[in-house]
């Protein structure tokens, strides 16, 4: 019983850690995007 709730805890950790990289990737293009126009807007 305690082996399967620690691989639940496991897999549940697993899978909320994806979604915070997914999170942060996301947020990563919108600055590096944000930033990127903001260069053209400079540039012209």
């Amino acid at each position: 019983m305690l082996f399967v709730n620690i691989r639940l805890i496991v897999i549940d950790s697993i899978v909320k850690h994806r979604v915070c990289l997914l999170c942060s990737l996301v947020l990563f293009r919108l600055v590096y995007m944000s930033k990127s126009l903001n260069n053209v807007n400079c540039i012209h």
